[in-house]
């Protein structure tokens, strides 16, 4: 007989460029969504072999685009199937990419996922896309017509909306009632 931790869906939360350790705000998403999914915090620097210590921003960054997105990419794939995967920032075209390579994922959800717009080949799941309106490099609304997606702009939110505690209770909520 399963458990109740066994029946509820899982989620895979994969953490932004800067991983973990510092990352206050995921407590947030833990707090409000244990209990209704088995829940797995995913630190996304270490799933792609960046280091982050005594580094800025775009040394990170380097690293990811330097075979850390390959290896992320293969290490999530070899994951069982999940039922949704939530990405923030370079975790969102991970997650694609994951699936893209046959990742068996029902719902992805990516937060401020910008590196989004180079990508030509759309995942087959269910999908949608948050960013903030003053997020510059968000994909245009050509690329999001183009690919057809449910995508919903913030207004007034940046880069890191994924960090805010209002919009964390919104896409909480969202989850919890069953995103689709």
């Amino acid at each position: 007989m399963p458990t109740s931790e066994e029946t509820k869906p899982h989620l895979i939360i994969l953490s932004d460029l800067w991983g973990i350790e510092e990352a206050h705000w995921l407590r947030h998403y833990e707090d409000a969504l244990q209990n209704h999914f088995q829940l797995s915090i995913l630190d996304t620097p270490k799933l792609a072999g960046v280091e982050t210590h005594g580094k800025n921003q775009q040394a990170i960054h380097e690293q990811f685009l330097e075979g850390g997105i390959d290896r992320a990419v293969h290490r999530l794939g070899k994951m069982d199937k999940t039922d949704i995967i939530m990405g923030m920032s370079i975790g969102g075209l991970i997650a694609w990419k994951s699936i893209l390579q046959g990742m068996s994922v029902q719902q992805l959800i990516a937060v401020s996922a910008t590196r989004l717009r180079y990508e030509m080949v759309k995942p087959t799941t269910n999908i949608t896309l948050f960013y903030g309106e003053k997020d510059d490099y968000r994909p245009n609304g050509a690329w999001i017509d183009e690919m057809g997606i449910e995508t919903t702009i913030i207004a007034n939110a940046d880069h890191q909306l994924y960090k805010d505690s209002i919009f964390i209770s919104h896409i909480s909520q969202l989850l919890t009632n069953g995103v689709q």
